[in-house]
C-alpha cells in the first residue's frame, strides 16, 4: 500500500468537511496501519504516519467497555490535523526493530548482506579481545563496501550508511588494519576510548540485524516531519 503524511492529511481535511464518511477514513487507516505492522514501518514516509494512523484506525470502531475498546475522538482527530497544518509543533519516539521475518519484500533487504553484518559483529568483537585483525577479518571489512546499498528513504538505508561511514574512517587502507580514533567533536567533555568507538559500530550493526531495539524520534516543526534515530 502507497502512503506518505500528505495522504493522512488529506484525508483527514476531507472527513472534517464532510467529504469522507467516518467508516472510510476509519478502514483506510486501518490498510494503512497494517501495512506498516507488515513492514510498511521501514519505509521514512510511513513511520512518520505511524503516530496518527494509530490513532485514526480506531475512529469507525463500535464501543466495548468490557474489552476495553474506544473509538477515536473529533477532538484528536483535529488535533492531528493542527499539527499537519503547523500549529502545534509535537514530538513522538517510536522504539522500534528491523524485523527480518515480516519486512516488505518490495524493499529489497538482502539476508546475504545481514549474514555479512552478523559475521562483522563476531570479527570486531573478537578484535576487541585481542587486537588482532587477520587479512581475512579485514577483507570482510571491506566486502561491507562492495555490496549494494539499501533501497534509499528507508531506515536500514539510513542504519546501514551510519555503519559504513563508521568503518570507513575506522580502517587504515595501507596497514590492513582498524584504526580507531576520537573522530570529530566540539567540546567533549571525555575523550571517547577504542571500546567507545567499537561499541557505538557494534551497536548500529546490531540494529541493522535486528538484534537491538533502537529509538526514532518523530519531530512535526511547523508542519514539517523530521526523524531522529537515538541508539
Amino acid at each position: 500500500m502507497e502512503f506518505e503524511i500528505n495522504d493522512i492529511k488529506k484525508n483527514i481535511d476531507d472527513f472534517l468537511s464532510g467529504d469522507l464518511l467516518k467508516k472510510d477514513l476509519g478502514e483506510w487507516a486501518k490498510s494503512a496501519y497494517y501495512d506498516l505492522l507488515k513492514g510498511g514501518y521501514l519505509e521514512v514516509k510511513k513511520i512518520i504516519g505511524y503516530p496518527f494512523l494509530k490513532v485514526i484506525s480506531k475512529i469507525h470502531i463500535e464501543e466495548d467497555d468490557t474489552r476495553d475498546i474506544f473509538p477515536c475522538t473529533l477532538d484528536e482527530i483535529t488535533f492531528i490535523r493542527d499539527i499537519l497544518n503547523g500549529e502545534y509543533n509535537e514530538n513522538y519516539s517510536i522504539d522500534i526493530s528491523i524485523s527480518w521475518d515480516i519486512h516488505s519484500d518490495n524493499l529489497g533487504l538482502d539476508k546475504r548482506k545481514k549474514a555479512q553484518y552478523s559475521k562483522l559483529i563476531s570479527i570486531l568483537n573478537r578484535y576487541y579481545n585481542n587486537q588482532n585483525l587477520t587479512e581475512e577479518d579485514y577483507n570482510e571489512c571491506v566486502n561491507i563496501f562492495k555490496m549494494l546499498p539499501d533501497k534509499s528513504d528507508t531506515i536500514p538505508f539510513i542504519i546501514e550508511t551510519y555503519i559504513k561511514s563508521f568503518l570507513k574512517s575506522s580502517i587504515d587502507w595501507e596497514e590492513h588494519r582498524l584504526d580507531l580514533y576520537q573522530g570529530m567533536g566540539i567540546y567533549m567533555q571525555k575523550r571517547k576510548t577504542e571500546k567507545d568507538i567499537l561499541d557505538k559500530l557494534i551497536a548500529y550493526l546490531e540494529c541493522y540485524v535486528g538484534k537491538r531495539d533502537f529509538g526514532v524520534n518523530v519531530l512535526f516543526i511547523s508542519g514539517v516531519p523530521q526523524i531522529i534515530f537515538a541508539i
